[in-house]
Parts: C-alpha cells; sequence; structure tokens
C-alpha cells in the first residue's frame, strides 16, 4: 500500500463498517412476497446475491475500499471483455476480470455494458407507471416512497442497498430505476400497454464494482461515517484465499426484514403497507394479497387498489412521522458512469386523510389468492432465495428476445 492509499485506510478507520442488508424470506414470506420478490430478482440476475449471506471484516473492508480500480484492458475503448476489478487485501494485490466477478457472485452476465445508459427511452413511461408524482423523472426528485406496488417497493430497497450502497437515503437513481425496469421487461413487453420496450444493456456485476470503487472517495468526504455495502467482499477474500483468521470478524447479519421496513415507512406495521396515489393521498392496505401484488397485470405494477381493499391507518402517528425524510448522501449524479444522484433537500412525507373514503367503502369481498407464476419463468419457492442459483440455470424460463436498444 503506498502512502496515499495509506492516508485515506487512516482516515477510514473512523469510519464505522457494518453489516450488509440483505433479503429476508420470513418478512416476504408473511407478507405474502416471497414469490414474486424472488422471481425478479431472479430475471434482474441478482437473485443469488440479494439473498447469500456473509460474515463482515471490518479492517479487509478498509483494505479494499482505500485501494479498489476499475480498469480496462484499452481505456480509449471500455468493454465488458475488457474491464476488470482489482484491490490490495492482507498485503495481496487482487485482480479478477468482471466475467469472473459475475462467476463468483452468480450474476447475470448477458448484459454487457459497463456504462448507465443516460437516453433510456422508457424512463418516464415506467416512472409514471410504477410511481406517483408529476412531471417528468429526476433523480434529484424521485423517491422509494413513491413507488406504489409494495413488491416492487421492497424490490427496490434491496437494490439500493445492495448494489448502490443506499441504506437509509431514499431517492432513486437512473441506474437504480433501469434496474427495476429490467425486472419487468417480459411483462411490460407482454402487456402491450403502448410502454415503450429497450433492453436494459448494463451489467449488473458493473454496479456492483463502481458501488466497491466511488465508496472510499463518498466516505471521506461525508460526515455519515458509516458503510454496509461491504459484507458482499467476503466472496472474493474466500476466493483469493485471504488469511480470514488474522483478521476480526462480524458474524452479524442484517436484513431488509420488518423492523427495517418500518422504519422506512415502507410498512405501517407488520401487515399493513403504506402508499401513495395518484393524488398524493396516504392509504394503507393489509398484506398478504397476492392478487393484488404479483405483476400478472399492467394494473397490478401500476398498483392502485380499488376501495374495498384499503384499510384505515392501524396506529396514531409515530413521533417522528411528520420528519424529514433521512438525510440524502447519495453521490453526484454527474459523476463517471452517472450511477447516482446528487445531494438535494428532503422530500416531504405528505399525509393524507382516507379513512373517510374507507368508511364509505362496500366490505371488502372476499377472495382466494390466484397462484401466480410469471409467463415464461419457472416458479420458485419461498426458499429458493437462500439458495445458490446454477449460472446456467439463472436464465431458464426467461423469454428471449431480438428486440434490441
Amino acid at each position: 500500500m503506498d502512502k496515499e492509499s495509506a492516508q485515506k485506510y487512516n482516515t477510514l478507520l473512523n469510519t464505522e463498517i457494518l453489516p450488509t442488508r440483505f433479503g429476508h424470506t420470513e418478512t416476504l414470506a408473511a407478507l405474502g412476497l416471497d414469490t414474486y420478490v424472488f422471481e425478479m430478482l431472479n430475471a434482474m440476475g441478482i437473485a443469488s446475491l440479494c439473498y447469500q449471506m456473509h460474515e463482515l471484516y471490518p479492517d479487509l473492508v478498509r483494505q479494499v475500499l482505500t485501494t479498489a480500480h476499475i480498469g480496462y484492458d484499452n481505456p480509449q475503448a471500455p468493454t465488458y471483455e475488457n474491464c476488470s476489478f482489482s484491490f490490495m487485501a492482507d498485503g495481496k494485490f487482487c485482480s479478477l476480470s468482471l466475467d469472473q466477478l459475475n462467476e463468483i457472485y452468480e450474476i447475470l452476465d448477458e448484459q454487457k455494458d459497463v456504462a448507465v445508459e443516460n437516453k433510456f427511452t422508457p424512463t418516464e413511461r415506467f416512472w409514471d407507471l410504477i410511481a406517483t408524482g408529476t412531471g417528468s423523472f429526476a433523480s434529484r426528485k424521485a423517491y422509494h416512497s413513491q413507488i406504489r406496488n409494495p413488491t416492487l417497493g421492497v424490490i427496490a430497497k434491496m437494490v439500493s442497498n445492495l448494489l448502490f450502497a443506499k441504506d437509509q437515503t431514499s431517492k432513486v437513481t437512473k441506474g437504480e430505476l433501469q434496474m427495476l425496469y429490467s425486472g419487468l421487461e417480459d411483462e411490460i413487453r407482454r402487456s402491450q400497454a403502448g410502454l415503450p420496450f429497450q433492453h436494459v444493456q448494463t451489467n449488473p456485476g458493473f454496479h456492483l464494482i463502481w458501488m466497491f470503487y466511488t465508496r472510499k472517495d463518498f466516505l471521506l468526504r461525508t460526515d455519515n461515517k458509516k458503510d454496509r455495502c461491504s459484507s458482499l467482499l467476503t466472496l472474493l477474500f474466500k476466493h483469493f484465499r485471504i488469511n480470514l483468521q488474522a483478521y476480526a470478524v462480524n458474524y452479524n447479519i442484517e436484513y431488509v426484514d420488518t423492523p427495517y421496513l418500518i422504519s422506512c415507512h415502507i410498512l405501517r406495521d407488520e401487515t399493513t403497507y403504506r402508499f401513495t396515489d395518484k393524488e398524493g393521498n396516504v392509504l394503507f392496505i393489509k398484506l398478504p394479497q397476492p392478487h393484488l401484488t404479483n405483476f400478472s397485470t399492467i394494473e397490478n405494477i401500476r398498483f392502485l387498489p380499488d376501495p374495498e381493499f384499503l384499510c384505515a391507518n392501524p396506529r396514531a402517528p409515530p413521533p417522528d412521522d411528520y420528519m424529514d425524510e433521512p438525510e440524502d448522501i447519495t453521490p453526484n449524479e454527474e459523476t463517471a458512469y452517472d450511477l447516482a444522484e446528487e445531494q438535494q433537500p428532503h422530500e416531504e412525507d405528505p399525509q393524507g386523510d382516507h379513512e373517510g373514503m374507507i368508511r364509505r367503502s362496500r366490505a371488502a369481498a372476499e377472495q382466494t389468492p390466484q397462484q401466480y407464476h410469471r409467463a415464461g419463468k419457472e416458479p420458485a419457492g419461498s426458499s429458493a432465495g437462500a439458495e445458490r442459483l446454477p449460472r446456467n440455470m439463472r436464465m431458464a424460463g426467461r423469454s428471449e428476445s431480438g428486440e434490441s436498444d
């Protein structure tokens, strides 16, 4: 480690390295979302990444974040094929290609781009479909809390945690939105709802190494000295046979679970989902209701349920319910590869009184939840998310398309 890297490492000693949050199958099963979340993450090519848990080695993490580097055999023409990721750990120089990294993490390698598409045609219409708000999509003004479908909302939180190092921040970047779109490409194409269709080409593994590569600069310039993205590095430590016994280990595993979803104002309580309709009214719905939360129709993806399926606010507002969103600490959108957005003022947490509407609505009709299976995809059970996916099976059942950008 050179002198400059050593100085950065010493600065990172002030950073609290915390366990990464992984998907929690029990929480998802209780909400009736487990199958749909897993299938969409599988379609995105990151299911194993989201569910395979790892212990944490904080000091090794600081070494990696200090020295992480993305390189290309031909810097003038960066491609998937000539992209590599390198770092120092335990005095050892470690380097591997992006393709090798995808093999280790069992990440889909169908997409080959190493940059986020700035001119992604479906952006405006897709955001209007899934989220509340007016005007065009802008990452400075787009929030996770605007996404209405609970399955999609939970997936957005998982993706932002695991690929964009965003634990408490709430804004949606272009990269995150395109990742969500990639998980619904088949449904959007099949719906014939007039939405523009375009394949997402950015490789998910590139999002991962870009997060590691840019993390140190963010931590060095912010007062928020916490990091939660780095349990994922343990797979690389084991791949390179780093002497892990020489380092302190944190075996605690944290999750995108019920308490976390409540703290993010996604859940109101253990079984009540909170969302906002097109008019800005805050509404509540009891889960599970799989006939509404799956992606079998474009109406479900839009998620504006009839009043009969809604419920009243299950509890009085907590003391901090009217506080601003947590401070947004996401990096500048204008940085290379356009993978994040600038810090902007906090989103207001609007409240709408819909209980009168609920009292006037007819009694909820009893409906038997329908079995749901994404067309053209292998069904997945609730426990499948915890299993490793053989690389040659990750795309099993995904419908192929000859369409291109």
